[in-house]
């Protein structure tokens, strides 16, 4: 049963594509590439002790250039400033964080050519993101690689941009590789088809690069490699492919707060589905728990889609005063196919903590 759950929880995160003959292939090449910035900066003073605070936050882009190698960068920075004479004392914080922000024109024509290819139907194909080459970096940094939101992915390096990450996909890396080395291809199959083949088929898709941790990264932005997988014999049955939202009620809960996780299911066409498979699990820090019962043996719930937008509540309470505090804790939710061998369109993730109050 194990085993059996740990397959699960990988094809919540991946959908894995066998690999067949190549035939054909078409690379993409960033639209638009560069870094997304927020500054955030808090002042303290007072008499004797900073009790009065302001803060001013400001956001702004850097496009890179259209060369062979152009450089994306990502990290964070805080530093702080105290300083105290004989009757005031002063604190200033400053936090700095950057993203990179990567956008691929999938249109009706890439370039001369009409996109998709003839050749490209919805399953014969797999793509990957390839030639991120690390140019310098410290170590502290891991890059986590997201999915843009559809109403940012628009070919335009904005600073709203900085706030456009949907969907986690995968990690980079979490121990910064050696400089010039190159990454691994990372599959974004699943992401470039809904993209290109899905309900609401998209001209541009887009990624964000972040990091949390204290430090900076620099990479050569990559580009898309769409591979023709052969023909497969038999064709897959097309699946509907469903859009999974989750909607958590806040990121950090204090006793009391209200605590309400709902998962939004849209569905591509208007026939009604039936019991279909919904996946919802709770990683916390590798020990997965799955609804609707939240034990660690594998469940799930078998629901009807009725609706163009069908809404489940999976949790709603008060949160409890207890003691101690976690962060990093992460619901995971996907429309599984009938057969539970594949994700049917999108999977979403949200991440949440808890504290007390001091």
């Amino acid at each position: 049963m194990k085993n059996f759950c740990r397959t699960i929880i990988f094809l919540c995160i991946f959908l894995i594509v066998p690999i067949q003959r190549s035939l054909s292939q078409v690379i993409l090449t960033p639209h638009v590439s560069g870094s997304a910035f927020e500054q955030f900066k808090s002042y303290c003073f007072g008499y004797y002790n900073p009790i009065s605070c302001y803060e001013t936050i400001q956001t702004w882009t850097i496009q890179s250039t259209k060369e062979d190698e152009c450089h994306v960068s990502l990290g964070t920075h805080s530093h702080v400033i105290y300083r105290r004479t004989e009757y005031w004392a002063y604190i200033m914080r400053t936090e700095f964080d950057f993203r990179t922000i990567l956008e691929f024109e999938i249109a009706e024509k890439h370039g001369e050519n009409p996109f998709p290819p003839p050749w490209m139907t919805t399953w014969n194909w797999k793509a990957e993101l390839q030639g991120f080459k690390v140019i310098a970096g410290t170590e502290n940094p891991f890059v986590m690689l997201f999915k843009q939101r559809d109403y940012f992915s628009d070919g335009i390096l904005e600073f709203n941009d900085f706030h456009s990450a949907d969907h986690f996909i995968t990690y980079l890396f979490e121990e910064p590789p050696p400089q010039g080395s190159y990454l691994d291809p990372i599959d974004i199959t699943n992401v470039l088809r809904e993209d290109i083949f899905g309900v609401a088929p998209k001209n541009f898709t887009g990624f964000v690069l972040k990091t949390d941790k204290p430090g900076q990264i620099h990479l050569t932005s990559p580009h898309i490699v769409i591979t023709d997988e052969g023909s497969q014999t038999p064709l897959p049955t097309p699946q509907p492919l469903f859009r999974v939202t989750l909607d958590l009620s806040g990121s950090l809960f204090l006793p009391g707060d209200l605590f309400k996780l709902d998962v939004h299911i849209e569905k591509p066409d208007s026939q009604v589905y039936i019991n279909q498979p919904l996946i919802v699990l709770l990683d916390v820090h590798g020990e997965y728990f799955f609804y609707p019962s939240w034990h660690q043996d594998f469940d799930f719930s078998a629901i009807d889609i009725d609706e163009h937008i069908k809404t489940v509540n999976l949790l709603d309470f008060v949160w409890p005063d207890i003691t101690g505090s976690a962060s990093g804790l992460v619901f995971y939710a996907a429309i599984l196919n009938p057969s539970f061998s594949s994700i049917a369109g999108n999977w979403d993730s949200v991440t949440f903590g808890w504290t007390k109050n001091e």
